[in-house]
């Protein structure tokens, strides 16, 4: 084994902790920075921003499924070079290219190398977690996400005011260079690889035991993905004099929060109460948020829907993982995160479309329905599929 079985904090732990909150940060600070690019210094409409936003969550979306499956049938710290490198050239590439049709193509690109890269540390990190703490240590991993939520779309919002975009895009390809030069640091001990019984399956792509989950995870994730592309839009249309990087910040507040007591929870089975409890939480976020005239509730509802994704996504990530076998983990978080970047993906384009037809407000509002049917199907259908193959 790697690490003590009883030792959350090993070294490993520790180094892909830091190499995930340095990666996601540099992936996160680019999310507010290049609306205003398309919009502002390419002219771009929302519509067409929202298509070019949406190309890397469509090529992330294609690759994760290869990813689970390289990640599963080759040495996990090969796979992360093999992903890293095509992700840092990615990175800098927004320094050089200014044709909306070569920036759209290269965010595919670079959600391809997101897609994987993400998949190979986050595996990476579930191999380094005692069994017993699993809950817990996904909770913890998942507050580098949340970190960097606050840090890079404030940082990003803040360099913009200050710095050409060129300059703010090579900061970006800076942060992925150290998250890389740290992920080269986890010594990984050689794993043997079973040999795949009967040829490739369907179910070395896709957790086939995971599909109702996934189901109502992309509808919990539809509002979140309006929240992470339209925030800044949000704001300037509503004279907000605030900067909207901000938000992400007292969101992070929530998220930090919640992960630290609902990994405790989700260790001693209750992951679905988790789950419910989040997504309940994540309705009346919503709901303030649109219904907010001043500052300080908007502020609130940050901190409320902080609370609800910190309790709900890392439950989710446990299930799908529960939910598979020690050499299926990689196809387990694939996944998971195709949820995510599929709603993510249909989110930006069916939000673009509904802002350009009538208003920000109304696109929110569409979000947080469906995250209220995402409730009743959880309850009626994904928690029972879930309760047949893991009943304990």
């Amino acid at each position: 084994m790697p690490f003590d079985e009883d030792k959350l904090f090993n070294r490993n732990y520790i180094l892909v902790c830091l190499c995930n909150f340095l990666f996601a940060c540099s992936f996160n600070l680019i999310l507010p920075v290049l609306p205003l690019y398309l919009t502002d210094g390419l002219g771009a409409s929302k519509s067409v921003m929202g298509i070019v936003m949406a190309c890397y969550a469509l090529a992330a979306l294609i690759m994760r499924p290869f990813s689970g499956w390289l990640v599963d049938g080759l040495q996990r710290k090969f796979v992360f070079i093999l992903c890293m490198i095509p992700f840092l050239l990615c990175t800098v590439s927004y320094v050089f290219i200014m044709q909306l049709f070569l920036i759209g193509c290269m965010r595919f690109m670079h959600g391809l190398a997101y897609g994987a890269a993400g998949t190979s540390i986050s595996t990476i990190a579930v191999d380094n977690i005692p069994v017993r703490k699993l809950g817990t240590g996904i909770g913890l991993f998942g507050i580098t996400v949340s970190l960097s939520m606050a840090v890079g779309p404030m940082l990003g919002m803040i360099l913009v005011d200050y710095f050409p975009f060129n300059q703010v895009f090579m900061f970006c390809f800076g942060i992925a260079c150290l998250s890389f030069l740290i992920g080269m640091l986890i010594r990984m001990p050689r794993r043997e690889i079973q040999p795949r019984q009967g040829g490739i399956k369907f179910d070395d792509f896709f957790l086939k035991s995971g599909v109702t989950a996934f189901c109502s995870l992309i509808m919990a994730a539809f509002p979140y993905g309006l929240m992470l592309n339209f925030i800044s839009l949000y704001t300037r249309e509503h004279n907000f004099d605030i900067n909207a990087g901000l938000y992400f910040s007292v969101l992070s507040i929530g998220l930090v929060t919640s992960r630290l007591f609902s990994g405790k929870l989700m260790d001693r089975g209750y992951v679905s109460q988790v789950i419910i409890g989040g997504k309940i939480c994540g309705v009346l976020a919503f709901c303030l948020f649109i219904l907010a005239h001043d500052v300080m509730a908007f502020f609130a509802s940050a901190i409320i829907l902080g609370l609800g994704y910190g309790m709900l996504s890392p439950a989710y990530q446990t299930m799908f993982i529960l939910l598979a076998d020690e050499n299926h983990r990689g196809t387990a978080n694939s996944t998971y995160f195709i949820a995510w970047d599929l709603s993510v993906g249909i989110s930006v384009i069916i939000g673009g479309l509904i802002a350009d037809w009538t208003n920000l407000d109304v696109t929110f509002w569409c979000g947080t329905g469906l995250l209220v049917l995402s409730i009743i199907f959880f309850r009626l259908v994904a928690f029972r599929k879930y309760k047949e193959h893991h009943p304990d």
